[in-house]
């Protein structure tokens, strides 16, 4: 089982005082541990939004909405993963991306895995301290998340932020962005708990799910 993480300076670590409590390093000693033959590739890099990761010749006009050759969905397929998971917190909607350019993107990804049977699962945004426009734009995203890819939309706000999209403060590292290593034990856990390399063995349609994802309480 190869699964390959795709994102930006969550997934990539940023944020615990140490390394290894990030919840992608935590998930790759967690596949270790399943078995002989699990892996995980990280080709997560801080900064990166939705149009970092489109195929080659896709993206807007300035280089930051342009695709990175070098850690886009393409470099991904390129690794030839069982599975996709996409961990893009904010950086859309710090740049003004809209909700809608975000899930276009979104479905852009997985229809592109999709032409050779890969499955993705994506986590919502995460809580940030920013300006109001910018916050409702992330909750709005998440919700979006959960309504367009239903079960495999990855909850990564619930329990973590307050209502108004700020970040609860056990949780916060004090920069207003990242999260903490208590933070990533929970998001560790959530990945965990989609039970990815089972369920890319018992499922054997790959198109991206229909209908609302099962939510957790809001806080």
């Amino acid at each position: 089982m190869h699964i390959v993480v795709l994102g930006s300076s969550t997934a990539a670590g940023i944020g615990p005082a140490d390394s290894a409590n990030a919840w992608v390093e935590r998930y790759r000693r967690h596949l270790d541990a399943a078995g002989v033959g699990h892996r995980l590739t990280n080709l997560a890099h801080g900064g990166f939004n939705t149009y970092r990761l489109l195929p080659f010749g896709r993206g807007g006009g300035e280089e930051r909405l342009q695709p990175d050759t070098a850690r886009n969905i393409e470099r991904a397929l390129a690794a030839e993963p069982d599975a996709i998971i996409i961990n893009l917190p904010s950086n859309d909607a710090n740049l003004g991306v809209p909700v809608e350019a975000q899930v276009a993107n979104y479905d852009t990804l997985v229809a592109r895995a999709r032409t050779v049977g890969v499955p993705v699962w994506i986590t919502t945004t995460q809580p940030r301290d920013f300006d109001a426009t910018r916050r409702a734009n992330a909750l709005a995203a998440r919700d979006e998340t959960f309504d367009r890819f239903g079960p495999r939309a990855i909850d990564f706000f619930s329990g973590l932020g307050r209502p108004d999209g700020t970040i609860s403060s056990p949780f916060a590292t004090g920069d207003g962005v990242h999260l903490n290593d208590a933070a990533h034990a929970v998001l560790f856990a959530r990945v965990a708990d989609e039970g990815i390399p089972a369920a890319v063995s018992c499922d054997a349609d790959l198109s991206p799910p229909n209908g609302p994802a099962p939510r957790r309480a809001e806080p």
